[in-house]
C-alpha cells in the first residue's frame, strides 16, 4: 500500500531503522530481497510539532513492525538537518 498524504495517525512499531549513506542507492528493504520482509505501506508522512515529517516506510520483519526512513530524514532545501531530526524522533517517540 502506498500513501502519499500527510497523516496525524502514526502507526505503532516495535523497531525503527534510520537509513544513512550505506543504503542511499538502494530501495530498502525491498532491494534486500529478504523473504521475511512484508511491506505494509510506503510514502507515510506525518504532522509533527516541527512540520511535516520525512517519508517513512512501514514493514513487517518476521512478524515485527518496523518503520524506516531514508538518510536520517534529511531533505535538503526543505528543512535543516536539525529540524529533520526533531521531526524524525518525534514520530518515532509516538510510534512506540
Amino acid at each position: 500500500m502506498s500513501i502519499n498524504q500527510v497523516s496525524t495517525t502514526i502507526p505503532q512499531a516495535e523497531y525503527a531503522i534510520i537509513g544513512g549513506s550505506s543504503r542511499f542507492s538502494i530501495s530498502f528493504p525491498e532491494d534486500a530481497g529478504d523473504p521475511d520482509v512484508e511491506m505494509e505501506a510506503t510514502g507515510l508522512t506525518f504532522e509533527t510539532p516541527y512540520g511535516n515529517s520525512p517519508e517513512f516506510k512501514l514493514f513487517l520483519y518476521r512478524g515485527r513492525r518496523v518503520l524506516h526512513v531514508r538518510m536520517h530524514g534529511w531533505r535538503p532545501n526543505v528543512v535543516t538537518r536539525g529540524v529533520a531530526s526533531q521531526q524524525l524522533f518525534w514520530v518515532l517517540g509516538q510510534a512506540r
